[in-house]
């Protein structure tokens, strides 16, 4: 039971983390969500509509996108 409370805080930090680079890419991209609620599902949205003049970035935002905000089903396998 151990393992898996440490487990699941490990992923807690990477997740928080992801978030904070997602966060930090978006700022140097000049891009603001225009509201100040976060991680709610219009924000969520907002993040899959977003387009970027080079193919790079945009994937790049989907990519760290997906791994922050998937959703977690509780499961363990």
């Amino acid at each position: 039971m151990r393992d898996l409370v440490r487990a699941r805080e490990d992923a807690v930090v990477v997740g928080t983390q992801a978030k904070y680079r997602l966060k930090a890419f978006l700022l140097r991209q000049g891009r603001r969500y225009p509201s100040r609620e976060g991680w709610t599902l219009p924000y969520r949205r907002w993040l899959t509509d977003l387009s970027f003049p080079t193919a790079p970035n945009t994937s790049r935002c989907r990519n760290i996108a997906t791994r922050s905000t998937k959703p977690s089903d509780g499961s363990s396998g």
